[in-house]
C-alpha cells in the first residue's frame, strides 16, 4: 500500500473553518495580513482553493499593494485562476465568514499544527513503509526520517530570529559606534524628547520600549504628551497619539497653545484679537507641517491601536505612538470571569508587544491611585500604579509627574517659590539612572520648559527660585 493510500484511510488533520476566517480576516483588515504572514505558508492551508488565495495575497503584499477582496479578485483573474477559487462570490463569503480578528495569531497556530501534524503522519508512514522493505537500508531510512523531521522544524521556526552571541555583539557594536557619532555632534540616539535634562538621562526615547507616564488627575499627563509629541514631530519623527479621553480638536488647541501665544481665556471663550488669529495663524503653519496623527475614538482598544499603528508604521508614518490612557482602552475580553487587574495587565502586556513588534517607543499614560496623596510629601511611588503590578513590570521606564502647586504648596522650606516648578520623577528606568528631572511651566500648563531656562526667564529675582538639583547623572 502506498503512503498515500494510507494517509487517504483517514481525513488527514485539518480545520477549514479556521482557514477560511483568516482568509476572510485579511480580505477584511489588511493588517492580519501582517500577523499571518509570520507564520503561514500557502502550503499549510489544507484546501487547495485557499493555498492560491493565500499565494496570492502574499504576492500582492511583497509588491506593496493593498490587500482587499477587490485587489485579490482582480489579481486573480489575471492569472486565470479567479474561476478556479469559485469567483468573486467565494471571496466575498470568505469575508462574511471571517470572525473577530482579534484571535488572529491564535487561529494561524491551529494552522500550524494542523499542517505539522499532517506533515508526521507522511513521514511517519513513509518511515514505516520503508522498514517494512527489504531492500532498504535501514541507516538510509533513519537518515530519511531525520532529514524529514529536520525540514519540518525548519519550516515551523523559519521566522525566528535568533542570533548568535557574535552575531549580536557585533551588532552591538555598530549602535555603540552610531551613537557615539550622534554624541559628538550633540544629538540624542532615540526620539527627542523636548526636555534637554531628560534626553541627557535617557538619550531620547528608545525604539522598543514602553514610557509609562503616570499622575493623578489634573497633574499635567496630557500636556507633557504634548510636549514630547510636538518635539519628536519636529525633530522629523512621525508621532501617532491615540486619544480617549480627548476630542481631536481639544488635543489640538493644547497644540496651538504649546506652540504659540496665543490667550487661553480668549481661545477658549472664542473672543479671539486680532494679535490671538495673527499667532494662531503663525502656528497653524507649524503645526500643518508636523508628522502628527490623531485617533480620537473613545472606545479604542488596544487590539484597535495595534492594527491601526501597523497600518501606519507600514507607510512610514509612526516613530512614536502616545497613548491617552491606559485605564480608559476597551478591555473586553472573550473569556468570561476576568477582573479588572487581569484586563489592565493584559492592555499593559500588549502595548509592551506594540512596542517590539513595531520597533517604536510608545508613551502610555496611566492613572495613579489616591494613595500618594494620603502622604506628607504627596510624592508617588510604584506602588500608586493604578490597579495592576503588570504596569511596572512591562514598563521600560516609569515616570511621575509631580507639581507642588497641584498640592497648595508654594514654597519650599527655604521660601523659594515652587509656582511653575515641576519634576519628572523616573521611578523606574530599566536601562539607566533613576532621578528626578524638573521642568517649568506656564500658568495654564500649555507650555514646558526646561527647568534653567524657564528659571532664568521668570521676571524677578532668579535667585528667588529653587536650584537645579545638582545630583543629576549627567
Amino acid at each position: 500500500m502506498e503512503v498515500d493510500d494510507c494517509i487517504n484511510l483517514k481525513v488527514p488533520p485539518q480545520s477549514i473553518e479556521v482557514e477560511e476566517s483568516v482568509l476572510g480576516g485579511i480580505l477584511f483588515i489588511e493588517s492580519v495580513l501582517d500577523i499571518a504572514i509570520k507564520f503561514l505558508k500557502p502550503e499549510i492551508f489544507y484546501k487547495e482553493v485557499h493555498q492560491v488565495i493565500f499565494r496570492k495575497c502574499v504576492e500582492l503584499y511583497d509588491k506593496n499593494i493593498p490587500v482587499d477582496a477587490l485587489s485579490v479578485a482582480n489579481a486573480l483573474k489575471k492569472s486565470d485562476q479567479l474561476e478556479l477559487i469559485g469567483g468573486r462570490s467565494y471571496l466575498s463569503n470568505l469575508i462574511n465568514t471571517s470572525t473577530t480578528t482579534v484571535n488572529t495569531e491564535n487561529h494561524c497556530r491551529i494552522l500550524l499544527e494542523q499542517w505539522m501534524k499532517r506533515e508526521l503522519v507522511k513521514i511517519s508512514y513513509k518511515t514505516a513503509k520503508d522498514s517494512f522493505d527489504d531492500t532498504e537500508d535501514v541507516f538510509d531510512t533513519v537518515k530519511k526520517l531525520d532529514d524529514g523531521l529536520r525540514n519540518l522544524m525548519e519550516t515551523v521556526t523559519s521566522g525566528g530570529r535568533s542570533l548568535s552571541a557574535k552575531d549580536i555583539v557585533e551588532k552591538f557594536e555598530t549602535e555603540i559606534k552610531h551613537r557615539e557619532k550622534l554624541a559628538k555632534n550633540g544629538i540624542v540616539h532615540g526620539v527627542k524628547t523636548g526636555l534637554a535634562e531628560l534626553d541627557k538621562i535617557t538619550g531620547g526615547w528608545q525604539k522598543g520600549e514602553v514610557i509609562t507616564l503616570a499622575s493623578r488627575p489634573s497633574m499635567g499627563k496630557t500636556s507633557l504628551l504634548v510636549h514630547f509629541a510636538k518635539s519628536a514631530a519636529e525633530s522629523g519623527t512621525p508621532v501617532c497619539i491615540y486619544s480617549l479621553e480627548m476630542s481631536d480638536i481639544s488635543l489640538m488647541s493644547k497644540v496651538v497653545l504649546s506652540v504659540s501665544n496665543v490667550n487661553v481665556d480668549n481661545l477658549r471663550s472664542g473672543r479671539m484679537t486680532d494679535s490671538d488669529w495673527d499667532e494662531f495663524n503663525k502656528s497653524k503653519t507649524i503645526i500643518q507641517k508636523l508628522p502628527l496623527y490623531i485617533d480620537d475614538n473613545p472606545i479604542v482598544s488596544i487590539r484597535y491601536i495595534r492594527a491601526h499603528a501597523r497600518i501606519m508604521k507600514k507607510r512610514g508614518l509612526c516613530g512614536l505612538i502616545g497613548i491617552d490612557y491606559l485605564q480608559l482602552t476597551d478591555m473586553r475580553q472573550d473569556e468570561k470571569n476576568r477582573n479588572r487587574e487581569q484586563e489592565v495587565a493584559q492592555t499593559s502586556r500588549m502595548a509592551k508587544i506594540i512596542a517590539k513588534e513595531l520597533n517604536v517607543p510608545v508613551l502610555l499614560l496611566s492613572q495613579l491611585n489616591r494613595r500618594a496623596e494620603e502622604r506628607n510629601d504627596k510624592r508617588p511611588i510604584l506602588s500608586d500604579l493604578r490597579e495592576s503590578g503588570a504596569i511596572e513590570q512591562d514598563s521600560d521606564m516609569v515616570i511621575f509627574i509631580y507639581r507642588p502647586e497641584y498640592y497648595k504648596i508654594f514654597e519650599d522650606n527655604k521660601g523659594r517659590s515652587l509656582k511653575g516648578y515641576g519634576e519628572l520623577i523616573l521611578a523606574k528606568h530599566r536601562n539607566g539612572a533613576v532621578c528626578d528631572v524638573p521642568f517649568g511651566y506656564n500658568m495654564s500648563l500649555t507650555k514646558i520648559f526646561n527647568y534653567d531656562e524657564f528659571r532664568s526667564a521668570r521676571s524677578g529675582d532668579p535667585d528667588s527660585f529653587i536650584e537645579p538639583k545638582s545630583d543629576f547623572p549627567f
